[in-house]
Order: C-alpha cells, then sequence, then structure tokens
C-alpha cells in the first residue's frame, strides 16, 4: 500500500432484472457481446460525458459508479440523482434493459496499490442494500436522503419509502425513490396537481410510519396506514393500478401493527423471506393461535389464501370499551399488543388478558345470546377482528377457537 486518501462520494450501485433468464440459452461470446452492449449503453447513460465518475462493470450485469461530491459545488451533489432519472427514464422507455439501482453518499477511502486504486468504505455496502431492497419496494431506484434533497427542481418528486439499516450500520437510513410523469409506474400526462397530492398524502403517511424528530412526528402505524390506504386509493385512480411500494408498507403494518424498540433503533424488519410476493398466509398471526391451529388446519389456510383478509386491525386507546355486557355478540378479537381488563355484568374484574389472548369468542360456543362481560383496553391496544358473519363462514376456523374456549373453562387436572 502506499498513498492513501479520503473523499466525499456517492456510490451507486446498479443490476439488470432477469439477467440469468435472459441469458439462460446464449452461448458465452454471445453473454460476451450482450454484456459489453448494455454495460457501453449504462456508462454513457451515467457518466453523461463527466470524466471524474468512476464507472465499474463486475461480473456479469451489475456495475460500480463513483460520483466525487463537493459540498462547494452543488451540481457535483445533483449529478448522481440526475443519472438515476436517465437510467430510470431509458428503462421505462425501453432503451436500455430493466435495471434496479441504489445509491448511497459517503465517506470512502482511496488507496493506491501497485498499479490499482483500491476504494473503501461502508457506502458499497449501503448502495448494494438499496439496489437489493428495489426488488422488495418494487421500485426502480432507491437513494438516500440527502442525494434525493439535492436538486430543488426535483424535490417535489420525491417520495419516502422506508426506514432501514444496512449491513454494518449502527443506525437507520430513509430511504426515498422518485415518482414523476413517464416513471414508477405515472403515466406521461398525469395531472401535475393529482401527482403532487399523492406524493404529499405518501410522504405524511411515511412520517408517521418511520417518525420524524425534526417536525416532532413520532411513529404511529395506525395514523400512517389511514393516510397510506387513502394515497394508494388516490395513486390507484390516477393510473389504475396499486402503489407497491404503498402496499409493502401496508403489509409490513399487517404483519407489525406497533412499531417495537428494534423499530425505533434499526428500522424495518426484512429478510430473505420478506422478498416473496406469495409469503405465508395468516403469518402475521399471533403465535398463541398459530399453535392452536395444527398442521391439517394450517394447511387449508395456507392454500385458501383469501381467508386472512378476513382479520381486521383495529387501534384501541386506554380506557375504551371494547365489548360491553348484554350486547349481541358480532366478532371475535385476539390482542397483537397491549392489554384488556375483563369486568362481568356487576363491574367486578375477573382478570386481564394481554399479547396473544382471544377474546369475545365464548358466546359463539355457549348457549347464551348476549355479551357477559366487558372488556376495557388497559393500554394503548392493537386488536385484530374477525366478524362474527365472516367466522362462521370457516368451520376449521370455528373448531381452533372453539378448542380455544374448551381450553380456557376447562379445569385444570388434579
Amino acid at each position: 500500500m502506499e498513498k492513501i486518501f479520503e473523499r466525499e462520494a456517492a456510490t451507486q450501485i446498479t443490476d439488470m432484472v432477469g439477467y440469468s433468464l435472459l441469458t439462460a440459452t446464449m452461448s458465452p461470446s454471445d453473454i460476451r457481446d450482450f454484456i459489453i452492449k448494455y454495460h457501453r449503453k449504462l456508462k454513457a447513460l451515467i457518466c453523461n460525458l463527466e470524466s471524474d465518475v468512476e464507472f465499474t462493470p463486475m461480473a456479469g450485469d451489475s456495475s460500480v459508479s463513483i460520483y466525487p461530491l463537493d459540498e462547494n459545488n452543488p451540481e457535483s451533489i445533483t449529478r448522481p440523482l440526475h443519472a438515476a432519472i436517465r437510467v430510470a427514464e431509458a428503462s421505462e422507455a425501453g432503451e436500455l434493459l430493466p435495471t434496479r439501482l441504489g445509491i448511497y453518499s459517503g465517506s470512502i477511502l482511496k488507496a493506491e496499490f501497485d498499479e490499482h486504486t483500491l476504494s473503501f468504505g461502508n457506502t458499497f455496502a449501503a448502495a448494494a442494500r438499496l439496489e437489493q431492497l428495489c426488488n422488495y419496494f418494487r421500485t426502480q431506484l432507491l437513494i438516500d436522503r440527502k442525494i434525493s434533497e439535492s436538486d430543488p427542481a426535483l424535490t417535489k418528486y420525491m417520495v419516502s419509502v422506508g426506514k432501514i439499516t444496512p449491513k454494518n450500520f449502527i443506525h437507520p437510513i430513509h430511504v426515498y425513490t422518485v415518482y414523476k410523469p413517464g416513471l414508477h409506474g405515472c403515466p406521461n400526462d398525469i395531472s401535475e396537481d393529482h401527482l403532487m397530492e399523492f406524493i404529499s398524502i405518501k410522504n405524511q403517511a411515511m412520517d408517521y410510519f418511520s417518525g420524524h424528530g425534526l417536525k416532532g412526528i413520532e411513529c404511529d402505524f395506525f395514523q400512517a396506514r389511514n393516510l397510506l390506504l387513502k394515497a394508494n386509493n388516490l395513486y390507484r385512480k390516477l393510473t389504475g393500478l396499486d402503489d407497491l411500494p404503498t402496499k409493502r408498507i401496508l403489509d409490513y403494518i399487517d404483519q407489525f401493527p406497533s412499531p417495537d424498540d428494534d423499530f425505533h433503533k434499526c428500522g424495518m424488519h426484512i429478510t430473505a423471506a420478506s422478498f416473496s410476493n406469495s409469503g405465508i398466509a395468516g403469518h402475521s398471526l399471533p403465535e398463541k393461535l398459530l399453535k392452536a391451529i395444527g398442521y391439517d388446519v394450517y394447511k387449508y389456510l395456507h392454500d385458501d389464501d383469501e381467508w386472512k383478509d378476513l382479520f381486521q386491525l383495529e387501534w384501541r386507546k386506554p380506557g375504551e370499551k371494547i365489548i360491553e355486557a348484554g350486547e349481541e355478540p358480532d366478532s371475535i378479537f385476539y390482542i397483537e399488543s397491549g392489554s384488556v381488563m375483563v369486568k362481568d355484568d356487576n363491574n367486578e374484574v375477573i382478570g386481564n388478558l394481554g399479547k396473544g389472548e382471544v377474546f369475545g369468542e365464548m358466546t359463539f360456543f355457549s348457549n347464551s345470546i348476549k355479551r357477559n362481560a366487558h372488556v376495557i383496553a388497559l393500554t394503548d391496544l392493537v386488536v385484530r377482528k374477525i366478524s362474527g358473519d365472516n367466522f362462521r363462514k370457516y368451520p376449521e376456523l370455528q373448531r381452533v377457537f372453539s378448542d380455544l374456549t374448551e381450553r380456557r373453562i376447562r379445569p385444570p387436572m388434579e
């Protein structure tokens, strides 16, 4: 090793979508010509005749680009964003094969080693992670906050996508993508006013989802979910399609209805299994209920994907009455987080229930036609509710809840 120096730079990682399938029947020479042609086109879009942008094709279809950043030259910070948009627009227009990319800015070390110059820094891992997460969020590009805010003329098109912690990072980062006419499913003739309305609602929703300390906004998945549903409905009205990144966050809230300590520290829990489109129906149900279901019933529910949408999330505040004695039963609940107090019709406390516990099912398996207890939220509460009508449609679910009820009322063995 000889000379070592440090500088600020934006690192960009790209990856061709469907490379393995596209080259599966090609000969080695055909793959060579195919990849060289692709990289030449990609390099022209990224470098844009600027000699100080380093473009390095990697093995196969991926590439690494390094953009030197100069805080005294704002244009140097906008270049990665402009390049990303050029790549995305070329992909949308069919001028470039579909390509995903991630960009992250930070310090890198450059070191001379014999005739080579080596680069080091966690920006490479972060950019690679963002590129991978394009597949999860179903977007063409993901960028960090600094790059998203680099060009005032484009800031209005930036949309928050999530909060994640890349490998080797000790804190989460907020990531963004671009929604503008011709990109991200937005028609070229989309109404600018309606697009701005969608972006405003979506970003407000993501402030509640991720939390925004500078705005004094704490994580609130209930508010986030309501706004995300509103944003997705508007996007569907504008494009005829669901907004897939929004659907991903809605699915995430369905799986994790309350932000835990890990979320505040690290952001979203995204595993390799999360990238699957299909997933496992019912994967977000409480462990206690999953254990009660048993293999045969679980397999039935897994194969019949329709049932999982019958369980609706609800958020309740402390002191809020969920069930009142004397009313007709219309729903069954299980507790995702928080706790409730159960009182009899004389207002005497019977007991408390917590996470993973089920309530409201007793009346469906007894001779009583009225609720015989009050259930009141003791804490901030998240429950999943299935209506009585929907419950009766699935004999397998009735059997599961019947077993749970029998276990609750069965006296302990001596």
